[in-house]
C-alpha cells in the first residue's frame, strides 16, 4: 500500500478487498489439490478452479461498482485482463479439441495460454506498480 493510496482511493472497502483475495486465495489453494486429477470428460477439476479463480475478479468488481469504489478502474483493469485470459484458454481448448486432441493434451493447450496470458498480465503489474514509486 502507497502512503498516499487514501488520495487517490478515497473510497474503498478493506473488508471486500481482503476477502476478494482470500476468496482467489482459497481458490488456488483447492487448485493446487486438484491439478494432480486426470479427466476425460470435458472439464477437469482443475481446469474449473482455474475458471473460477479468474472469475473471482468479476464478482469483486461487480461488488465494487455496486459500492461506488473509487478504485473500480483498476479492478476493471484486473477483471478485463481475467476476462481475455480465460477467452484466450477457452478458444485455445476449443482449437485442440477441433484438431482431434484428446482432453489431456486440450487442457495443457488451454493452461498454457492462459500461463503465458498470466506471465504478461504479471509483467504489466510490476511496469505499473514501478510508475507508482
Amino acid at each position: 500500500m502507497q502512503p498516499e493510496s487514501g488520495d487517490r482511493y478515497p473510497r474503498r472497502s478493506y473488508a471486500v478487498d481482503f476477502l476478494a483475495g482470500l476468496a482467489q486465495f482459497l481458490v488456488a489453494t483447492a487448485a493446487s489439490t486438484a491439478i494432480a486429477l486426470q479427466s476425460v470428460r470435458t472439464l477437469t477439476p482443475f481446469a474449473l478452479l482455474v475458471a473460477v479463480f479468474l472469475a473471482v475478479d468479476w464478482l469483486w468488481l461487480g461488488l465494487a461498482a455496486l459500492r461506488r469504489f473509487s478504485s473500480l478502474a483498476t479492478i476493471a483493469r484486473q477483471a478485463q485482463s481475467n476476462a481475455r485470459m480465460l477467452g484466450a484458454g477457452a478458444l485455445a481448448m476449443v482449437v485442440a479439441h477441433a484438431f482431434g486432441g484428446d482432453a489431456v493434451f486440450n487442457h495443457q493447450a488451454a493452461l498454457s495460454v492462459v500461463a503465458v496470458f498470466a506471465l504478461v498480465d504479471i509483467a504489466q503489474q510490476i511496469g505499473r506498480y514501478d510508475e507508482l514509486s
